[in-house]
Parts: C-alpha cells; sequence; structure tokens
C-alpha cells in the first residue's frame, strides 16, 4: 500500500479508536457485556475499561502503521524469532 493509502487507513483507524473510546457505553450496550473481560477488569470498571483501552489501542496502531513504524517494529521483532 502507497503512502497515500497508508494516510487513508491510519486516519480511519484513528478516527474509529477514538470514536470507540468516546462513545464506549453505546458499543457496550450494542455488543453487550463480556463475561472475561468483567473478571479482568472488573475491579476497574470492566467493560467500559476495555472499551476505552481497545481504542485507545487501535487509535495508537494506526498512528503507528501511518507513519510507518508499526512494520518496522514488528520486522524487528517477529524477523529476530523467525529469521529474515
Amino acid at each position: 500500500m502507497g503512502l497515500f493509502g497508508r494516510i487513508v487507513v491510519g486516519l480511519l483507524g484513528i478516527a474509529f479508536g477514538v470514536f470507540l473510546a468516546w462513545k464506549h457505553e453505546w458499543f457496550m450496550n450494542t455488543f453487550g457485556r463480556i463475561a472475561t473481560i468483567e473478571r479482568v477488569f472488573g475491579s476497574f470498571g470492566g467493560n467500559r475499561v476495555f472499551y476505552i483501552l481497545l481504542g485507545v489501542l487501535i487509535a495508537l496502531g494506526s498512528v503507528l502503521y501511518m507513519t510507518g513504524a508499526l512494520q518496522g517494529m514488528l520486522s524487528g521483532f517477529f524477523g529476530s524469532i523467525f529469521g529474515r
């Protein structure tokens, strides 16, 4: 994918991640509660915290993808495991 495509995909990912973190209550009501997440994050806010963290991680991953840093990080990590 070229530079323009990475920028478009990155901006869409950032927008979705911010929307997910901002409207976490709507996502929780629409998609329901996840029992495993309630057990893990139960004392920290449960599913609300999960949806917010997921949105932030999607936005951060999109920024890394858009700038090309994600490819370098993944090839550096998995390249050392599987060989280049």
